[in-house]
């Protein structure tokens, strides 16, 4: 049974009056600690706030298909061709080092070429690029900016957190909770943090293996819809398993 298709329409996201406000906070907390990684991340250079940590830059190809539904056929994906793009796989930890220990979140980041028409960037208006960031859980762990001021501090304080074992554990589902303390009980992000919960309780993949979906209902056209990347069987059969032994 196929779902409906979602149409676009103005009233489908409400105003938030403190988002530019927010916005600005956001920014200038992100250049701080991209600023300062150089020194506190141990690697003599600069990282990301989020996703800080690549596995590997893929070239690729994609190609938009001709007759397909008119619901499908929206924005991008109205004009049949195909076009170069770049994938960037990552831990969507905002930390460098082991594995073992920025947990099982994993994005991989799309680029398209040769898109026509101005993108969003005000620095970058006429690049004729594309961009999905997405990663490996169908539901997004943060719903506001106004989250995003407390979700993204957490993350970057983690580490310190996660030192005290149990008792610091606590405190940061505390703080994530009640936007460390920001928030009224009526309003506690438990929406956020369950979904932070099921991203952090899935299991390692191979990331050639791994599903990815898009981490906000993106608008093309008259419709809008999450996006979702997936391995085709025919070719995840012939990913390379190594194995290992404890």
């Amino acid at each position: 049974m196929s779902l409906p298709f979602v149409k676009y329409t103005p009233d489908i996201e409400a105003a938030d009056p403190r988002f530019d406000e927010n916005l600005r906070i956001v920014i200038r907390r992100t250049e701080r600690y991209v600023a300062q990684s150089v020194t506190s991340e141990g690697t003599g250079r600069a990282v990301r706030d989020a996703h800080a940590k690549g596995y590997g830059l893929v070239r690729g190809e994609v190609e938009i298909l001709d007759q397909i539904p008119a619901e499908y056929a929206q924005g991008i994906y109205a004009t049949p061709g195909k076009h170069d793009a770049l994938i960037r796989f990552s831990n969507g930890s905002p930390h460098a080092g082991a594995d073992a220990r920025l947990g099982g979140a994993t994005g991989l980041a799309l680029k398209f070429f040769d898109i026509d028409g101005p993108t969003l960037l005000d620095d970058e208006p006429d690049t004729r690029t594309f961009d999905y960031a997405n990663i490996n859980a169908p539901v997004f762990f943060c719903n506001t900016v106004e989250h995003y001021l407390f979700i993204q501090q957490l993350f970057v304080e983690a580490p310190a957190y996660f030192a005290q074992g149990t008792a610091g554990l606590h405190r940061f589902y505390t703080d994530f909770l009640t936007g460390k303390g920001t928030l009224d009980r009526d309003h506690w992000a438990w929406d956020e943090l369950l979904a932070f919960l099921r991203v952090l309780q899935s299991r390692p993949v191979n990331l050639l293996l791994s599903t990815y979906w898009t981490m906000g209902a993106v608008r093309h056209g008259d419709y809008m819809a999450k996006v979702r990347f997936a391995p085709v069987p025919a070719f995840a059969d012939k990913v390379v398993r190594r194995a290992t032994s404890i």
